[in-house]
């Protein structure tokens, strides 16, 4: 996701979950494009290091690439990122990322 419309659909429309090192923000258009989007916030005041931040993002997004194939076409997903990211491990962050997409209704209780 690179557009900020989407990332203010998301961000102002959707609901939100936090966990201890992220926040789901996730919102749904019948209108919305053909595929799910999904975008990060890895804010300077959070991770102040481009290279933390870069690392944050980078198993952010491999994680969730299991997960996008679960959400509707009209899902748009933008993960904040919380300071204390920069030092879990991947499980960790599966873990997080897990429980903020059952917090915000995007991923079903049975499904990990």
């Amino acid at each position: 996701m690179v557009a900020p419309a989407d990332f203010r659909q998301a961000l102002r429309r959707g609901r939100h979950g936090g966990t201890k090192h992220l926040v789901v923000h996730y919102a749904t258009d019948q209108t919305g494009p053909t595929a799910p989007l999904v975008g990060f916030a890895v804010p300077k005041r959070e991770l102040a290091h481009a290279t933390d931040r870069h690392r944050v993002q980078r198993q952010l997004r491999h994680l969730v690439a299991d997960y996008v194939d679960a959400l509707p076409a009209s899902a748009r997903l933008v993960i904040s990122v919380k300071a204390t990211a920069l030092g879990c491990t991947s499980e960790c962050l599966r873990r997080s990322l897990v429980t903020g997409l059952r917090k915000v209704g995007a991923l079903e209780a049975d499904a990990t």
